[in-house]
């Protein structure tokens, strides 16, 4: 009995010596191997930066929790040697004593069995492995975000210093006001100095300038600024480069200007030449060929068809689907009329004044017909057809001065509503427009997007400070540009599928009396 005694006493030592041998070794890798370089403060959003921080101290303290356990686990086996140590010294004296030891051995939130500490060991190895693969993970993920954005950073640094250094009159200070490398203010002089250096900080600041100019400064007077500039840095090809693009852009955005003035042509084509002469000749001959390309292209009126003073529109009668194309062929046309130098000005904005005509008229027709149930029902009809072809300006139109006729039609409305739920939805202020908006930030072309739409935004721009301590608040005509950019976007593409039905679009576009 003793040898066998004996022999489980040695037994049970070579197991505990593997145990503190595995703790050991997991414990030369546990939560203090740590490397404190890949805790360098991120330099990422402030959003990420504060979930990946959350997630680091998150997974610190699960390898704390990790070590704490493994400290028990130590402390255990530190107990289980003393525990074999008495053990062997009860089991020489008799079998009694060793099975009370035995007992004595039970019990506790950590089992004594060397097997299953054993197994334990292993588990939390792995799982701090885990741990400390996540945490380093993470931490390379910061360290090497930090990198690129320190090495992003001295290299705009660098770009800033040497734009700086190249921008002539171009001068940060009291004139001229950033936010970051956004231009925000500045005297006019300081602006066109911006627009026409070679280094400008600011990447956006030239086309909303060349979007919103109109505002600050004659065309004659910008093109005379820009020839200047040319002839000062005649030998310098990023300066050239500059002023090419920023032709490049007026000619593609802004062509009402050639368009409407030949004399500002006249000197446009006469820095043609000047390019030519300078080395410059196919960047003068790409400008030369976009010019006429886009001068014939531009719309200044819309074609009128002629119908009788006595002509009146019967509605009942229409087809639907041509009607609806009708509709889209004029609004397309108008739409594309409105200029960057027109568009604060309502007056000038002729599909604004058509959307005051249609609504007036439908609202009239409506008064007057002696079936109006009938006529709502072929508007809305219209109306919908409008809506697939994207003719957003007429669906609006009609749908909501079928709404604004009178209580007398609330009848055939709600019945239309519920057969017509999307209809309804699309033109609901109720939901801020957001099936409408969805569509129009989706940029799908050829469209008609709902000029009175712009209202609110075009406000804004109006209510919003032309100058702020003397110096022209930029932040007003960004805004500004990005009404202009989105009204361009649309107007670039036609409905070449839709043809003009003479008499039909003659009678639309001047809406005569309705026949009852």
């Amino acid at each position: 009995m003793t040898s066998a005694v004996t022999a489980l006493g040695k037994s049970l030592s070579a197991r505990i010596q593997e145990l503190e041998t595995d703790l050991s070794a997991f414990l030369a890798v546990g939560a203090d191997n740590v490397d404190s370089e890949w805790m360098i403060e991120d330099p990422l959003q402030d959003d990420e930066k504060e979930a990946m921080t959350q997630e680091i101290a998150s997974l610190q303290s699960q390898q704390l929790q990790v070590a704490s356990r493994y400290e028990k686990l130590r402390k255990s086996v530190s107990d289980m040697r003393n525990d074999s140590y008495r053990l062997k010294q009860k089991l020489k004296y008799n079998e009694q004593t060793r099975v009370m030891a035995s007992a004595e051995l039970g019990g506790g939130d950590i089992p004594r069995d060397p097997e299953t500490l054993k197994k334990m060991i292993v588990n939390l190895r792995l799982e701090n492995g885990s741990l400390t693969h996540q945490l380093r993970k993470r931490g390379v993920l910061v360290k090497s975000s930090t990198a690129r954005a320190r090495a992003q950073a001295a290299k705009d640094k660098a770009l800033k210093e040497k734009g700086m250094a190249a921008m002539g009159n171009l001068k940060v200070g009291d004139d001229l006001v950033l936010e970051g490398s956004t231009i925000v203010g500045g005297s006019l002089e300081q602006l066109l100095a911006a627009l026409l250096s070679r280094s400008c900080p600011d990447p956006k600041f030239a086309n909303d300038f060349m979007l919103t100019y109109p505002y600050l400064i004659s065309a004659a007077d910008l093109l005379r600024e820009v020839a200047d500039a040319y002839d000062k840095n005649v030998h310098d090809n990023a300066s050239q480069l500059k002023v090419f693009n920023i032709l490049k852009y007026w000619i593609e955005h802004n062509i009402f200007d050639f368009k409407l003035d030949p004399k500002l042509l006249q000197q446009l084509q006469t820095l043609f030449a000047d390019l030519e002469k300078t080395g410059m000749e196919k960047q003068a001959s790409f400008l030369q060929k976009t010019l006429d390309k886009k001068l014939p292209e531009v719309e200044l009126e819309i074609k009128t068809f002629l119908i009788s003073k006595k002509a009146q529109l019967n509605v009942l009668k229409l087809d639907s689907q041509d009607a609806a194309k009708q509709l889209t062929f004029i609004d397309s046309a108008l739409f594309r009329l409105i200029q960057p130098a027109d568009i604060l000005n309502r007056k000038n904005i002729a599909i604004a004044r058509r959307y005051e005509k249609f609504s007036r008229w439908i609202k009239d027709a409506l008064s007057k017909s002696k079936k109006p149930k009938l006529l709502v029902k072929k508007l809305w009809e219209i109306a919908a057809l409008c809506h697939k072809l994207r003719n957003y300006h007429s669906l609006f139109t009609i749908v909501w001065s079928i709404k604004a006729s009178g209580p007398e039609n609330e009848k055939a409305i709600q019945k239309l509503v519920k057969k017509n739920k999307e209809i309804h939805e699309f033109v609901d202020p109720k939901n801020k427009f957001s099936n409408y908006q969805a569509v129009i930030a989706a940029k799908t072309r050829p469209a008609v997007p709902f000029f009175e739409m712009y209202t609110e935004a075009l406000n804004e721009v109006k209510m919003t400070p032309e100058t702020k301590e003397d110096l022209v608040n930029f932040d007003r005509y960004r805004m500004l540009a990005r009404v202009v950019q989105e009204v361009q976007h649309f107007q670039s593409a036609k409905y070449n599928n839709i043809e003009p039905i003479p008499e039909l679009c003659g009678l639309l576009q001047t809406l005569p009396a309705v026949v009852n």
